[in-house]
């Protein structure tokens, strides 16, 4: 909000509140752990969380690409928040990927 007090360093142009889950110099980028696009109007298709699933994720993370929202999947785990198996694979509550 170009009208807001305090919402830039008048020195330096670094932003000092960024809203809509948004962070760096320029609120220009999604904070760790959501993803999107930072700079849209619209704060629908800003960032949004990740909701990567724990069984399905390396290390049970909780962070994806803060672009495209992929989660970061075990062997043989797919979809973007890596929630399935793949086709002729199981056990995704392993927490080790899916099993033939």
């Amino acid at each position: 909000d170009a009208n807001a007090v305090g919402n830039c360093d008048r020195l330096t142009g670094e932003c000092l509140k960024c809203i809509y889950n948004t962070a760096g110099f320029y609120c220009d980028r999604c904070k760790d752990g959501f993803f999107g696009k930072p700079l849209d109007q619209d704060p629908e298709v800003k960032c949004k969380a990740c909701n990567c699933n724990p069984y399905g994720t390396l290390n049970q993370q909780t962070s994806c690409n803060q672009v495209t929202g992929q989660c970061e999947c075990l062997p043989h785990v797919t979809e973007q928040d890596c929630s399935a198996c793949e086709p002729g694979f199981y056990n995704l509550q392993s927490g080790r990927g899916c099993e033939r």
